[in-house]
């Protein structure tokens, strides 16, 4: 009986010794390892002082916003801020020639502070006191990135000036899709967005995984936005390797968009930056 007894101990250790091996042994999950990536302060400011060496004025832009969402007044995000500015002035680059295009904090608005007042009137802001920057979005827009959403919005400088159109897209679930594509259909037309891996922004906590990517509207853009916003039905694919979301936008989701581009050319958007044709 005792050496039955001894054999049964015996095996237990056997198990839990071979479950411990397994349990060290374990690859961090692909959300453990996107989350620690995407919250990384030097890994952003390493990234960003990479595109600034190289003059990717589009892709230290990108990172230099991921930098103020979750690190807004830590120093490197500042300084990222002061080479986002820099590489501006000097760099020509996707969304303009800086020496042909002011920014906007070398041109004046091109209507009244009243005409600014009313376009502007019914849309959400969002301000950044930081870099004296507000950000316009319609009302229905999502306030948090781990929902699903698709909008436009644009910024206002301290200034009154009116600029920097966006289109951005967001994906929340349960499982992570690892998003590298963007297929929309609308009414029968079909648009691609391929994004490279490191501008689509990923994170999760304990509700979920949300993915999300967002891009200038430019003279190459605006097309595909306004038919977007304009029409009777619109499904967004977000698609990984293995995996795809599609999002059929409301009609209340496409309205804002219609409202958000109104505002933009009513309240004197810039076009000079993008070269886009409101």
């Amino acid at each position: 009986m005792l050496r039955k007894f001894l054999s049964v101990v015996l095996f237990a250790a056997m198990l839990t010794s071979c479950s411990s091996k397994v349990e060290t042994n374990q690859v961090s999950s692909p959300a453990e390892t996107v989350k620690s990536s995407v919250q990384s302060l030097d890994s952003l400011y390493n990234e960003a002082k990479d595109y600034y060496e190289s003059g990717d004025y589009n892709s230290l832009l990108s990172v230099g916003d991921k930098l103020h969402v979750a690190y807004p007044d830590d120093l490197k995000t500042k300084e990222v801020l002061t080479w986002t500015t820099e590489l501006y002035k000097e760099t020509s680059n996707e969304v303009g020639d800086a020496s042909t295009s002011p920014s906007p904090d070398e041109v004046e608005p091109t209507k009244s502070p009243e005409e600014i007042k009313q376009a502007l009137s019914g849309l959400r802001e969002r301000k950044d006191e930081v870099r004296e920057i507000s950000f316009f979005y319609a009302q229905s827009a999502s306030e948090y990135v781990d929902e699903n959403d698709a909008y436009v919005y644009f910024s206002k400088s301290k200034d009154g000036v009116i600029s920097n159109p966006r289109f951005k897209i967001q994906y929340a679930g349960d499982d992570w899709v690892f998003i590298d594509k963007y297929t929309i259909n609308a009414d029968g037309e079909i648009f691609e967005i391929t994004p490279e891996y490191s501008e689509v922004v990923r994170d999760n906590n304990s509700n979920g995984v949300w993915e999300y990517y967002e891009t200038y509207i430019d003279k190459d853009t605006i097309d595909m936005v306004r038919k977007i916003a304009n029409a009777e039905k619109v499904i967004i694919r977000s698609s990984g390797e293995s995996r795809h979301y599609d999002m059929t936008l409301s009609k209340q989701q496409k309205q804002a968009m219609q409202k958000v581009l109104k505002a933009y050319e009513d309240a004197g958007g810039l076009t000079i930056i993008s070269d886009i044709d409101l």
